[in-house]
């Protein structure tokens, strides 16, 4: 609404003054509150936090938010299930994720499953340790624990559905899992820094679940051929960095970012210099060989379940790390040189592998290809892995035209360099444009026209369709004038034209000049693709009648 200022007498005048005041203040609120993100029903939900602090000062501990009765945490639970007073609960949102997965594994028999969040609902389950009592009785309040109990259920199969239901949900939140066993065959699950057993038993048998649960439920059938030594996969490029992309910014053990790579929580694979299980996930707790970028966790998941019981060959000689390799014990002097000295090692997107036993390293390179790695190389006594980068365990692509691209995360100064915002998140995702400027979006269109010359760049897929639509439709009923690119994505670009930053913008033009382009006539074909059409109309923002070479923006 649009205020005339010279229609108000004094009064109304005062009013205004003091609602503009009232909007100066609540919009520093606004922006330094904070929320949590619950896995919600049909769509992710976000609740906003009551507080910031933690009562009892615990890693991890989440704030405490209010919410009604029906507000739908999952799909199976609402905000009156995890609380048993008052409209606010304390209640991480990986619990809530667990309970759901949890309770779905169980939806398909006639079990009665009941678990117990809040610290009222805990108080009567114990177990014959004061100190561990007292410990539990802290994670409840601060939502950090959850108790289990299945009827009819013995606590091996409880401890099962636990772990293949929410350890490698918690690991990649960068949890390490406490589990406390109670009476009749209930069990406590604790979110924590270092992993937490009680009785120390537990342990055994915890591992050896975890390592069943990493299989993957199914992967490729690998019809490859056997890698010969010293050879690549793409044949056609020598490193792995023209491949996947050059490192943007090292990641150092102190920044953040480390803090974000992934432990490979397995102990049937040999990860160099490390022990047996991962021991927390603390900075201190890391080892380097087993922390991975999610990419690199998700292919090399793969590639363990392809090896299948040849697995116990496998050696991890590094994954994470800031050292240059150092061929001291190689008799071949070109190894310093090969694809094996590789900077990716820096940001977690690079492993070199070793065969023991009954596993060569020719097969190896093979699976590899097969696992689904960006880049192999086999060569010097190893096998080197690479991937590009991604934004979480789940591959979500982007699919263009002619390609499939993977988002990737802002990190680092990337941050502040690409900022966004959160209404246009999952609409316009960052892309690395590094190997892979000259791969085509569409026919017509490379990602180096519409990136631009930044690395990191935002388009739309359904604009890039629409541009090449454009295109094909003037090369048909004008094949001697063509349609120029004069702006694409930009980052360094004035308030006005800020569709250009988010990627859902671009400005054409038709050569050769003093030509005619007939929208109506290009609007006619658009109507074959009826996918882009609504987009494009809401995008073209002049296309009538354009008189080159004036540009129209898309």
């Amino acid at each position: 609404s649009f205020i005339n200022f010279q229609n108000f007498h004094t009064k109304n005048l005062q009013m205004v003054s003091l609602l503009r005041c009232t909007i100066l203040f609540l919009l520093p609120l606004l922006a330094a509150s904070n929320s949590l993100t619950y896995p919600g029903g049909l769509s992710p939900i976000n609740l906003t936090c009551e507080t910031t602090s933690n009562p009892e000062d615990i890693f991890g501990s989440p704030c405490q938010v209010t919410a009604a009765d029906n507000v739908q945490l999952s799909t199976s639970l609402i905000a009156a299930h995890v609380r048993t007073g008052g409209e606010s609960f304390r209640a991480h949102p990986l619990l809530i994720s667990c309970l759901q997965r949890f309770a779905a594994r169980l939806s398909a028999t006639p079990q009665i499953f009941q678990f117990y969040l809040s610290q009222s609902q805990s108080l009567s389950i114990k177990t014959n340790d004061t100190d561990v009592d007292t410990e539990m009785l802290r994670y409840h309040q601060a939502g950090l624990a959850v108790s289990f109990k299945v009827k009819n259920a013995t606590f091996q199969v409880l401890l099962e559905t636990v772990v293949t239901s929410c350890v490698e949900k918690f690991a990649a939140g960068q949890f390490s899992v406490g589990l406390i066993e109670l009476g009749n065959d209930t069990l406590d699950l604790q979110l924590r820094e270092s992993f937490r057993f009680h009785p120390i038993s537990i342990n055994v048998t915890y591992y050896g679940l975890v390592d069943a649960s990493l299989i993957p439920r199914s992967f490729p059938t690998c019809t490859t051929n056997l890698f010969l030594d010293n050879s690549s996969y793409p044949v056609n490029d020598s490193t792995a960095e023209q491949v996947v992309g050059q490192v943007y910014e090292a990641v150092s053990n102190s920044s953040e970012q480390f803090m974000t790579l992934l432990q490979y929580p397995a102990t049937n694979v040999n990860f160099y210099g490390c022990p047996s299980h991962i021991t927390g996930y603390s900075i201190q707790h890391r080892c380097p060989a087993r922390v991975m970028s999610f990419r690199m966790y998700r292919t090399f998941k793969i590639l363990t379940g392809l090896l299948g019981n040849d697995i116990g060959g496998l050696v991890v000689e590094r994954s994470w790390s800031l050292e240059p390799l150092n061929f001291s014990n190689s008799t071949d002097p070109q190894c310093y040189s090969t694809p094996l000295n590789t900077t990716l090692f820096s940001e977690g997107r690079a492993m070199l592998l070793n065969a023991t036993g009954a596993l060569d390293l020719s097969r190896l390179a093979m699976l590899s290809r097969c696992a689904g790695f960006d880049y192999v190389y086999y060569g010097c006594g190893y096998v080197l892995v690479a991937v590009r980068k991604q934004r979480s365990t789940t591959p979500l692509t982007v699919v263009f035209p002619q390609s499939v691209l993977l988002p990737i995360t802002p990190y680092g100064d990337l941050v502040s360099l690409y900022p966004l915002s959160p209404s246009f998140a999952t609409l316009s995702p960052l892309f690395d444009s590094d190997g892979i400027r000259d791969d085509q979006l569409s026919t017509g269109y490379t990602v180096a026209q519409l990136a631009g010359e930044d690395r990191f760049f935002r388009m739309h897929p359904l604009l890039v369709e629409c541009v090449q639509l454009l295109t094909d439709s003037l090369s048909e009923y004008r094949p001697y004038y063509s349609i120029r690119i004069k702006q694409a994505y930009s980052r360094n670009l004035s308030s006005q034209l800020e569709d250009y930053t988010t990627g859902l913008a671009v400005k054409i033009s038709v050569y050769p000049t003093g030509t005619f382009l007939y929208g109506s006539l290009l609007l006619c074909r658009l109507c074959n693709s009826s996918s882009v059409l609504k987009w494009c109309l809401s995008l073209l923002v002049s296309f009538v009648f354009l008189r080159a070479p004036y540009p129209v923006q898309l």
